[in-house]
């Protein structure tokens, strides 16, 4: 139940490519605060070849008045789904910061991203990736798959 809630607030109910831009705005669970907007990539191909997006970088700043409290460390959350796996650590997770993440899924589609780190003193690097399915039944006109991101935040 928890997954179809976070998913519907990241994406509404998207039954097509057109649904993606119909997006509910997520809420960072408990004393969190949300410190990004929802952060997308996304892959569309016109043909009948699959969809396939490798590893493609989101970085998200963190604000320069914000200031972390570290003794927050996330715990869980979805960081995979449809027919991708999950390759996310929790543990080594930055402290202090919160990740929601959700991805177009379905028999064929999947999405995972993986942990979040540092590439700078006060930016963070999300490694994501996403597939609409290579079999010839998950083959549609329009081949989509996407992963959204929003990074939340426990503030001194």
């Amino acid at each position: 139940m928890r997954r179809l809630i976070a998913f519907l607030l990241l994406f509404g109910v998207p039954q097509t490519s057109q649904a993606l831009d119909n997006i509910l705005v997520p809420v960072c669970p408990g004393s969190l605060v949300a410190i990004s907007g929802i952060k997308e990539v996304a892959q569309r191909i016109n043909s009948p070849h699959e969809a396939k997006l490798n590893t493609s970088s989101i970085y998200i700043p963190i604000p320069d008045n914000i200031q972390l409290d570290e003794s927050y460390q996330q715990s869980g959350g979805t960081m995979a789904g449809g027919s991708a796996g999950a390759v996310a650590n929790f543990s080594q997770f930055p402290r202090g910061l919160h990740l929601l993440a959700a991805g177009m899924e379905d028999g064929c589609r999947g999405w995972s991203v993986h942990t979040p780190v540092y590439s700078g003193p006060r930016m963070i690097h999300i490694k994501a990736y996403c597939h609409s399915g290579s079999p010839v039944s998950c083959q549609r006109g329009q081949n989509v798959c996407n992963v959204k991101v929003m990074l939340c935040a426990k503030i001194k």
